[in-house]
């Protein structure tokens, strides 16, 4: 993957900054070195992220989304943990940039069926 042309992604999610995740994800996606860091680059690689951090497992019920949205926490700094916190609180600088509050709300909104199907749980649990 050639990295000259890495910052001109515009760039929320910048996998540039991270050199190692950057050679990981440009392998698994078998790019070829000669691929040049562009956005749609980069959202084919957020893409493998987001299947990491349990995608599938969070459509078959298989976890919840308070745990997927912590898994897409441990991937992007940015995103809080329920504890409100990064899960790279001070670490080079990160914190989270969202409340908990408001990344759970969109994620609600993102995936309404997973979202009321855990909070259907939680009813039927405090019964």
């Amino acid at each position: 993957m050639d990295r000259r042309y890495a910052g001109a992604a515009t760039c929320h999610r910048p996998l540039s900054d991270h050199p190692s995740t950057l050679e990981s994800l440009a392998s698994r996606a078998t790019l070829p070195g000669s691929t040049l860091f562009s956005a749609p680059i980069q959202d084919s690689m957020a893409s493998i992220l987001i299947l990491d951090a349990g995608y599938a497992e969070l459509k078959n019920g298989a976890i919840t989304l308070d745990r997927f949205m912590d898994n897409l926490a441990r991937i992007w700094a940015g995103f809080p943990m329920a504890s409100g916190k990064s899960a790279y609180e001070g670490v080079a600088g990160n914190r989270a940039t969202i409340s908990r509050k408001f990344y759970a709300e969109r994620m609600a909104e993102i995936f309404p069926v997973e979202a009321r199907r855990d909070l259907r749980a939680t009813e039927v649990a405090a019964k």
